[in-house]
């Protein structure tokens, strides 16, 4: 037996991405709403504005500062 998995990616425009860089945002409806040091700061934030959105439309992204390469 096989379960459909839904994958959502966070997009937000250029501008949110400078102004984030380096932290985790917490988006909801297509703006971030959440942000801090670490996913649950940016989760929180945007659960206390949104208290009534399910967890599962809370998208969760780490904006990485320019020049920074992970591999």
């Amino acid at each position: 037996m096989t379960e459909d998995i839904e994958i959502k990616f966070a997009d937000i425009g250029v501008g949110e991405e400078e102004r984030f860089a380096g932290q985790h945002v917490a988006i909801v409806d297509g703006n971030v709403e959440g942000w801090g040091g670490n996913v649950k700061e940016a989760f929180d934030m945007a659960k206390s504005k949104f208290p009534q959105k399910p967890t599962d439309e809370v998208l969760l992204r780490f904006i990485p500062q320019e020049g920074l390469l992970v591999l």
